[in-house]
């Protein structure tokens, strides 16, 4: 065989080797964002400076909770949306469905930087903004949503 091809073929298998390691140790501890909580439209306008100027991330652990539709375009998910402002200083929003009890009209209830399921008695974590369960009832964490901060609006969406 040409020494030449031997050289490009062993390059090639070191190559492939070397990307597949590089490709399965960068998706080693990332989380996956599958949710049970049921796909309900989304979409809610919060503007702080008019609704509460308090509202603000260097306010950390503050939150606001939506259960009620407060004008027509609102669509609030399954059980209701959480904003929550982080250790981090920023605005996270969560569905209020516990993704274990799946119950629309039992919501998650805010103590601290926790949100408590009723039901089940998980506690989520909200401090940096992953709702991770805390006591492993429920192996997901809260349903996760989009923030958008458009002047003085957040705006929440899947």
């Amino acid at each position: 065989m040409n020494p030449n091809k031997q050289y490009i073929s062993l390059s090639l298998v070191i190559s492939t080797i070397l990307l597949s390691l590089v490709l399965l140790s960068s998706c080693q501890g990332e989380t996956v964002m599958f949710s049970s909580v049921p796909s309900y439209p989304v979409y809610l306008e919060y503007n702080i400076v008019a609704e509460d100027p308090h509202f603000v991330p260097t306010n950390t652990g503050a939150y606001k909770t939506f259960t009620t539709q407060r004008y027509p375009k609102d669509a609030l998910g399954f059980a209701g949306i959480l904003i929550f402002i982080g250790l981090d200083a920023q605005y996270h929003a969560f569905d209020m469905g516990c993704p274990k009890c799946l119950r629309r009209q039992q919501p998650v209830e805010v103590n601290g930087i926790f949100a408590h399921c009723p039901v089940c008695q998980e506690d989520y974590d909200l401090s940096y903004g992953l709702a991770t369960p805390t006591h492993n009832i429920s192996i997901e964490a809260l349903k996760k949503y989009n923030i958008i901060i458009n002047n003085n609006t957040l705006i929440v969406r899947p």
